[in-house]
């Protein structure tokens, strides 16, 4: 189901920082980030059942990422992957607002999802849930199974963490992953509603790190653009093994 927050000019020596949980059942074979051998620069894990992935970055600086909506929704006849999404953008040279256009024309084609992408300068989120298409102003942003800054208990908890981090300083991984790998449950009172899902797998997902009866938070990443120009993503993989990859561009 995952998890994103984005910090966009809101480090003053990191104008994006972008950090990720990848929700997914156990058993789901998953390859590590990765440079994709297709030629598109592509960096990203991939999911290796349908060939698609969670979210990613590529050497010129485009980068995507997406969430599912989880919410009460009829189920389509053969929708399209989501996990093309992703992908269709980073190998393209398309402009976000102008992939974002396509999108809403094929809105009806997927499930329920979030989308963040572009780059250092320019970062758009769209929902096909509700059509809806925002430019991210300054600030962070956490997206979970909803919508863009919806305040879900573990969306709050960890916005509320990484605006406690130096704006002055640069964002260590550290910091950041511990943030994300949070394991703390919310209340079950603060819990969302009319999901579609029961409320004991709604308890058990309500943390940033999500650890549940064959479902849990399989990797997290950490993107870095700095105000000299680099990129950095560190992948840390949890489940079925522990693994760290590390990349600078």
């Amino acid at each position: 189901m995952c998890l994103l927050f984005v910090a966009l000019r809101h480090f003053e020596q990191v104008p994006l920082l972008v950090a990720f949980n990848r929700d997914e059942s156990l058993d789901r074979v998953t390859a590590p980030a990765h440079f994709w051998s297709d030629g598109s620069e592509v960096l990203a894990g991939r999911d290796m059942l349908k060939g698609g992935t969670w979210g990613g970055i590529t050497r010129n600086g485009r980068v995507a990422f997406i969430t599912f909506v989880r919410r009460k929704e009829k189920r389509k006849d053969n929708p399209c992957p989501r996990g093309e999404i992703v992908p269709a953008f980073l190998r393209n040279e398309i402009t976000a607002m102008d992939y974002i256009e396509e999108l809403r024309r094929l809105r009806t084609e997927h499930l329920g999802y979030n989308i963040v992408c572009g780059d250092v300068h320019e970062l758009v989120h769209y929902s096909n849930a509700s059509d809806r298409i925002t430019r991210l102003e300054q600030g962070i942003h956490g997206i979970s199974n909803a919508l863009l800054n919806t305040p879900w208990p573990k969306v709050t908890r960890g916005t509320d963490a990484l605006k406690k981090l130096d704006p002055l300083r640069v964002p260590d991984d550290d910091a950041v992953f511990r943030i994300i790998t949070d394991s703390e449950r919310a209340e079950r009172h603060l819990l969302p509603r009319d999901t579609g899902m029961s409320e004991e797998k709604e308890w058990y997902r309500s943390s940033l790190f999500v650890d549940a009866p064959g479902y849990a938070t399989r990797s997290s990443t950490v993107v870095r653009f700095k105000g000299d120009g680099s990129i950095s993503l560190t992948e840390r993989t949890h489940f079925p093994t522990s693994s760290e990859v590390c990349f600078r561009l």
